[in-house]
């Protein structure tokens, strides 16, 4: 008896999670979640928090490769990209981060409501749709806004592309700095990841 009560207790309660993060955001509804001159302040400021991080990580990197190459960049980019995520998560006391399904840092890897947007991006880039900044409610009361990052250039590419057209000494050097890295065989205008903010 007290087996069948636990295996009724774990099914309702996996249900009752499932129906949650359904009900957070779906393809269907993706418009209502998205941030707009409407959306709350907050949710809005993240936005221009987005913007900087992507400003300064972009400016450190570029003047990294000019002045010490692409190859002993990625050592750089290992440092710079959690350093500047803690300065504008002090700075504006909220957390602020970066996800990729395909991640080339272990720590940045998704949680199950942020791999939900990045499969509802994919599909709607898939159908021709656009995709921008969205804002949901999670499971634990906390709010998530969440901004795509794509592949936009063809410098991206030579860290993230197909590893045959990539140079050998940089990839060797990518491997040497992230063993379990998954973040390659990307094409021009795919989704690479996004941006987060949690509060």
């Amino acid at each position: 008896m007290k087996k069948i009560l636990i295996l009724i207790i774990l099914i309702v309660t996996g249900c009752s999670t499932e129906q949650k993060l359904k009900k957070t955001i779906s393809y269907d509804s993706y418009e209502e979640y998205e941030v707009n001159q409407n959306s709350p302040e907050k949710v809005k400021m993240t936005v221009q928090i987005f913007d900087n991080f992507f400003k300064e990580l972009s400016n450190e990197l570029l003047n990294s490769i000019k002045n010490q190459g692409l190859v002993k960049t990625i050592s750089i980019c290992k440092k710079v990209s959690p350093n500047l995520a803690e300065k504008f998560s002090k700075e504006s006391n909220i957390r602020v981060y970066r996800i990729s399904d395909k991640n080339r840092n272990p720590m940045n890897k998704p949680s199950i409501d942020e791999q939900m947007v990045l499969e509802i991006w994919k599909k709607r880039v898939s159908d021709g749709k656009k995709i921008s900044a969205v804002y949901f409610t999670t499971d634990d009361n906390k709010t998530k806004v969440m901004r795509p990052i794509k592949i936009m250039g063809d410098l991206c590419l030579q860290c993230h592309g197909e590893p045959e057209k990539m140079n050998p000494e940089l990839l060797k050097e990518i491997k040497k700095e992230y063993p379990e890295d998954k973040a390659i065989n990307y094409k021009l205008d795919e989704l690479r990841g996004a941006f987060v903010a949690e509060f």
